[in-house]
C-alpha cells in the first residue's frame, strides 16, 4: 500500500484489491489522525512571570489545524508586568493580528469575569484582548492578584507540516 502525503494508505495499482483490508486500514489511519488525544503543552511568557501560578495547557494537532485550550491562575509569586503578557503557541499560526478564539479574565476577589479575544502579538506569542479593546495587562480590566485566572481556547491553521 501506499501512503499519501498526510499518511492514509491506499492501495496500488499493482495490490490485489480487498476492500474490507483496504477500508479497514484507511479507517484506522483516520482513527489516528481524528481521534487523538491531547498533548500537554508548557507554554513560554513574554512579560510575564509565573512563579507559582498554575498554568495548565493542551493541544490537539490535526493535519495543520490545531486545538490550543489553557489557563493561568495566579500565585503568590506570579509577577504581572505593565506590559500585555505573551503567551506562547505550541506552533506557528499563518494568522496575522485576526482574532484566534475566546478568553476569558477573572478577577476572583471581585467575583467578575470577563470576556476577551487572544490574538496574534508576535510570531508564536498571543495576548488576550479584553472588552474595552485593550491588551490585558497587570491592570487591565483589573489590579491582578492571586487566584485571579486568565484562559483561552482557540482553534488556527498552523504553518508546521501536516
Amino acid at each position: 500500500m501506499l501512503t499519501t502525503t498526510g499518511g492514509l494508505p491506499y492501495p496500488e495499482q499493482t495490490d490485489s484489491v480487498d476492500v474490507v483490508r483496504d477500508v479497514k486500514a484507511l479507517a484506522d489511519a483516520l482513527d489516528l489522525k481524528l481521534m487523538r488525544a491531547w498533548t500537554v503543552y508548557s507554554p513560554t511568557f513574554g512579560d510575564l512571570t509565573p512563579g507559582n501560578a498554575s498554568v495548565v495547557a493542551r493541544y490537539q494537532k490535526i493535519g495543520k489545524t490545531v486545538h490550543y485550550a489553557g489557563s493561568v491562575t495566579l500565585g503568590a509569586t506570579t509577577v504581572m508586568n505593565p506590559n500585555p503578557p505573551q503567551i506562547s503557541l505550541p506552533f506557528l499560526t499563518v494568522a496575522t493580528g485576526s482574532p484566534l478564539g475566546s478568553a476569558y479574565v477573572t478577577d476572583a476577589s471581585a467575583g467578575l469575569t470577563f470576556p476577551g479575544v487572544p490574538v496574534l502579538y508576535a510570531a508564536g506569542y498571543f495576548v488576550i484582548r479584553v472588552p474595552n479593546g485593550l491588551a490585558m495587562t497587570g491592570v487591565v480590566p483589573f489590579t491582578w492578584a492571586p487566584p485571579d485566572v486568565f484562559a483561552w481556547n482557540m482553534t488556527y491553521e498552523t504553518t508546521a507540516a501536516a
